[in-house]
């Protein structure tokens, strides 16, 4: 595992937290595992690993107390299935450099504002998961 791995899995927590609480949901993290009580929003996991160790006892807090349909094993080391999950995909991490170290790049557009979060949601059709916290509000 290399750091970049662990700081990816870290930074996807933190989105799916940050998506969550648009959606006046409350997380839970335990100290190997992150997750949700809750049904996610859609596109989604209930319940995301922290580090290549976490313990299925833990992934058993949120199976027992919770509504979880989807288990992002961030590390594709858990055997998940006496747990009745199957793996829907695999896929790897990837690294890139911030585009702060990089310099301009033109095709992208920084969004600065909750209109334009609210404009770029709606065309893309994540109106209904990716909210701001103005959208919140007024939901």
């Amino acid at each position: 595992m290399t750091n970049f791995v662990q700081k990816a899995v870290l930074n996807n927590i933190d989105w799916c937290k940050r998506v969550c609480e648009t959606h006046g949901m409350k997380h839970i993290s335990k100290e190997n595992v992150w997750g949700l009580l809750e049904k996610a929003p859609t596109y989604y996991p209930e319940i995301i690993t922290a580090n290549r160790d976490s313990p299925l006892d833990e992934i058993n807090f949120f199976l027992k107390n919770g509504k979880v349909s989807s288990v992002k094993d961030s590390y594709a080391n858990l055997n998940l299935k006496p747990l009745g999950f199957e793996i829907l995909f695999e896929a790897e991490w990837i690294y890139h450099e911030p585009l702060s170290n990089r310099g301009q790049v033109n095709k992208w557009r920084i969004i600065t504002t909750d209109r334009e979060l609210e404009q770029w949601t709606t065309v893309s059709g994540l109106d209904t998961i990716i909210k701001s916290e103005y959208q919140n509000k007024r939901c």
